[in-house]
């Protein structure tokens, strides 16, 4: 089990590796590979949320770094992945945070226009994939999302 400042740093360079420049070719795709694997796994251990109780009263509605910096990361530039595997990974990642987040994982998605992202990969990307395993993984993955963005607004 990692430390907290060991997991901080893992993060950090996963989240930055995830967005290196470069086609398949250049070598980075391994790389970028486990970078998704790696905010993946994070996503699944992210501390949930309360996302409101009654009346209204938000009680530990704030999200963690963690849950926050996995959110945004796997979000931000989300239509212009070029990696399927890596595409798959980072939307079920969102999801993951999404559904253990909650309410307060959606406003900040909305809050941020990180819901252009999905909306622009439903309607830009998915209406283009072939057919194929891959395709329909990276389908499944953004109504995963997608539906716990909606079931959380």
């Amino acid at each position: 089990v990692m430390g907290a400042g060991l997991s901080q740093l893992a993060l950090d360079a996963a989240l930055r590796e995830l967005h290196l420049a470069g086609k398949p070719q250049d070598g980075f795709q391994n790389i970028r590979l486990m970078a998704g694997a790696v905010i993946h796994n994070f996503a699944q251990h992210v501390p949930p949320t309360d996302g409101g109780g009654a009346g209204g009263a938000w009680a530990n509605a704030d999200l963690s770094e963690q849950a926050t910096q996995v959110l945004c990361g796997a979000l931000d530039g989300l239509r212009t992945e070029v990696d399927f595997t890596v595409l798959v990974r980072r939307l079920k990642a969102v999801a993951h945070v999404l559904v253990r987040c909650q309410k307060t994982a959606a406003d900040l998605v909305v809050m941020l226009g990180l819901d252009a992202e999905l909306d622009a990969l439903n309607t830009g990307l998915v209406p283009l994939l072939p057919e194929g395993a891959a395709a329909a993984e990276v389908r499944t993955a953004l109504a995963e999302a997608r539906e716990a963005l909606a079931a959380n607004r």
